[in-house]
């Protein structure tokens, strides 16, 4: 899979061949490289398997965007972000090398792609419905990783930030 191209466009492409899969068009340029893992999705239809791969897409046009592995748009989500960074996921099936106990059935439960405004958007990673956002005092243009429910960042107010979503939701 490969994405990031400045006219609007994402590719998917054959790992052995190099030849193009598929493609789709975005609403705007993609800055970032995409974000794949797989999980435990919940059913779309009779037909699909649950076990699926999905693709996360940030667009500077401020869309978040899911894909799975045949190029269907799963869910498109506006949220008015101007961005750099690639989407963060929750999910350490999606990390390659990853062999902890679970990480054959984790499924991602958020989403979490940093705006220049100095915003943390945090979306649901199953349908892209928002759930909270997050401002720092500068500018984010590094993409973020999440672990435990904390989100680690960088910014351009020159620290490295870590927001725990957990406490700031009142989970444990």
């Amino acid at each position: 899979f490969a994405s990031g191209v400045v006219h609007a466009h994402g590719y998917a492409v054959d790992a052995d061949t190099g030849g193009l899969r598929w493609s789709f068009k975005t609403d705007g340029p993609v800055f970032a490289a995409p974000t794949v893992t797989r999980g435990q999705w919940p059913t779309l239809s009779a037909q699909r398997e649950c076990r699926t791969y999905r693709a996360f897409v940030a667009s500077a046009s401020g869309h978040l965007i899911c894909l799975d592995m045949t190029g269907e748009l799963l869910w498109q989500q506006l949220a008015k972000f101007h961005g750099h960074s690639s989407p963060a996921l929750d999910s350490p099936a999606g990390q390659i090398g990853f062999t902890g106990v679970g990480a054959e059935s984790y499924t991602a439960n958020m989403v979490v792609v940093g705006a220049v405004d100095g915003t943390l958007h945090i979306f649901a990673a199953t349908d892209g419905s928002p759930l909270t956002t997050f401002r720092l005092p500068g500018p984010i243009f590094s993409s973020c990783v999440i672990c435990a429910g904390k989100i680690v960042v960088g910014c351009r107010d020159d620290s490295l930030h870590c927001v725990d979503v957990l406490a700031s939701a009142g989970g444990e």
